[in-house]
């Protein structure tokens, strides 16, 4: 499936409430609150998700992402999430307390220990 025929969820206005750069991992994190209900959600991507999205070709440094991220902190956006399908969650009996463990374990390692 290509980017063009992606199912997208209607855009929701959103407050950045936190935003970070997590050079490590090369990821973006955003916390949001979303203004329709008050919820707040983290979000965390890829960099090169943003930059695509933003429709940049040049270079861009962990410095500009690390600024990137800093200015963005409190603004209000429109903020357009993929539509995922609901999917079974994994529950105790699905998996034994050693993989839960080590699914946990590489999640924080791969994203800067949120």
């Amino acid at each position: 499936m290509t980017n063009s025929h992606r199912k997208m969820n209607p855009p929701r206005r959103a407050k950045i409430i936190e935003s970070e750069y997590i050079e490590k991992s090369d990821l973006i994190k955003w916390n949001l609150e979303f203004l329709d209900n008050g919820h707040t959600q983290i979000y965390v991507w890829p960099s090169i998700d943003l930059i695509t999205s933003l429709g940049i070709k040049g270079k861009v440094t962990p410095a500009d992402l690390h600024l990137f991220c800093k200015n963005m902190h409190n603004k209000e956006i429109n903020f357009i999430s993929e539509f995922l399908e609901k999917s079974k969650i994994l529950t105790e009996k699905d998996i034994s307390s050693e993989h839960a463990s080590f699914i946990a374990d590489n999640i924080v390692k791969n994203i800067g220990g949120l």
